[in-house]
């Protein structure tokens, strides 16, 4: 699934679509540049995008990747998460 989203910042058009493999690269290095010495490794992004798939979201302008989203769904009905 793919959505414009337009905002009053300095930046209006993004797009949002599933995470790639091919994306990775540029969502570790948000993730360093965010949390620091806190963030995932690489390791850990791949194997939540093979997880989560379809709920590992990326946000892009202008072909940048500039955000994403990790959610996930378990068995246990009452329990959600969302990674940000």
């Amino acid at each position: 699934m793919e959505r414009i989203a337009h905002g009053s910042g300095a930046a209006t058009n993004f797009r949002i679509r599933s995470a790639e493999v091919a994306d990775l690269n540029a969502i570790s290095r948000l993730d360093r540049e965010s949390f620091g010495q806190g963030c995932y490794s690489a390791v850990v992004l791949r194997q939540l995008l093979d997880v989560c798939q379809r709920l590992f979201q990326v946000a892009e302008n202008d072909c940048e990747i500039v955000g994403y989203v990790i959610g996930a769904v378990t068995v246990d009905e009452g329990t959600r998460w969302v990674l940000v």
